[in-house]
């Protein structure tokens, strides 16, 4: 892996692109209505123009009048940050965040945009379809699945999403494979603010690997964590992290711009620049020494991917994280928010305390 201030360019070879989370909503949607929706991207606008597929998960539903029934409602005019975006999943555990109608104005504005969607439809066989595109001579079909865990509050809906819990996931996937260049599977799952995948995670994605998919990029965890060659030309990126979002958690404002490169003869190489969310909201390059530590720490969690004693040491890795996370967050909150708010920031989550002990005993059991 390597990073570069700038990107190198793509020449004759087919140039795919990949970011994070991207979050329209609460500051960023106000911050969107201030400067308009360029300003976001603006310094990285170039780099994202420059790609032959660019894809990202759109973590927010996009509606004027949905009612809001979950924690994220973008505007209408926030679809212009994501313009040049080709394709996004909506697979996610947030885009029913304003029931069905945000799901219908969601399709409906990406599709007046020219963005395509994968994910999601009004039967499983629509939230199965890959979105295919023909670049440079061959075809690249995209994918977008997460895991039934995060809908089991969805208590009614007419959409489907495509689930990798679904028996007949891998099956439907390999199918396609046989019919295009290329495959790519944009996954939304993992636990949030941890680094490292669960084992059943890993196991997952390294079988839809193995059974014909050529890339898969990680959303959801919110940070970002480690890559894993999973065969020849095969990479499993585990999270790419938060791209556009509003925490003020300093770890959750470094992502990424991945850039996944496909030659004439199908070899295939990449090479991550880090970016940053400043406290303006828009997504930069980061400082030459940020940068190095990004993708230092990714190094770290790559590397960990690699012991044989994963499996068993995955609950500590949890464990860890997960408390290193928490003060993290507290002295963000701290720091820009002061005492007073730190203070019922904590007390406001106290009612998720005991889903937390719960989750941590069930990993450190594992």
């Amino acid at each position: 892996m390597r990073a570069a201030k700038n990107i190198s360019a793509c020449e004759d070879q087919i140039c795919l692109r990949f970011v994070g989370d991207i979050m329209l909503s609460r500051k960023v949607g106000e911050k969107i209505n201030q400067a308009g929706p360029k300003f976001i991207l603006e310094p990285v606008q170039d780099i994202l123009e420059k790609s032959d597929l660019l894809c990202g998960n759109l973590e927010s539903p996009i509606s004027d009048d949905a009612a809001k029934s979950g924690e994220f409602r973008a505007s209408v005019l926030s679809a212009g940050v994501i313009k040049d975006f080709d394709v996004v999943s909506l697979a996610n555990n947030h885009i029913f965040d304003c029931g069905d109608e945000g799901v219908e104005d969601t399709i409906k504005i990406l599709t007046e945009n020219g963005i395509r969607y994968v994910g999601i439809g009004a039967s499983k066989t629509e939230a199965s379809n890959p979105a295919v595109f023909d670049i440079k001579g061959k075809k690249i079909a995209v994918f977008g699945c997460t895991t039934a865990a995060l809908f089991e509050n969805v208590t009614s809906t007419k959409y489907s999403v495509l689930l990798i819990d679904d028996r007949h996931t891998p099956q439907i996937i390999e199918e396609i494979t046989g019919k295009v260049d290329f495959t790519i599977v944009l996954f939304h799952g993992g636990d949030e603010f941890i680094p490292y995948p669960s084992p059943s995670v890993k196991s997952s994605l390294q079988n839809l690997a193995h059974n014909g998919v050529d890339l898969i990029i990680g959303h959801h965890p919110h940070v970002l964590s480690g890559y894993e060659i999973a065969g020849p030309n095969k990479l499993i990126w585990y999270s790419m992290g938060d791209f556009i979002f509003d925490s003020v958690v300093e770890s959750r404002k470094k992502g990424g711009i991945l850039t996944v490169k496909i030659s004439r003869d199908s070899a295939v190489s990449f090479e991550l620049l880090p970016t940053y969310i400043n406290d303006d909201l828009q997504v930069v390059l980061p400082q030459e020494d940020l940068a190095r530590t990004i993708l230092k720490e990714i190094r770290t969690y790559s590397q960990k991917l690699q012991d044989a004693d994963y499996e068993k040491s995955f609950p500590m890795l949890y464990i860890r994280k997960f408390f290193r996370y928490q003060i993290e967050r507290l002295y963000c909150l701290y720091k820009y928010q002061g005492l007073l708010s730190t203070i019922g920031f904590f007390l406001s989550r106290a009612k998720y305390l005991p889903g937390y002990i719960s989750k941590l005993i069930k990993r450190r059991a594992v």
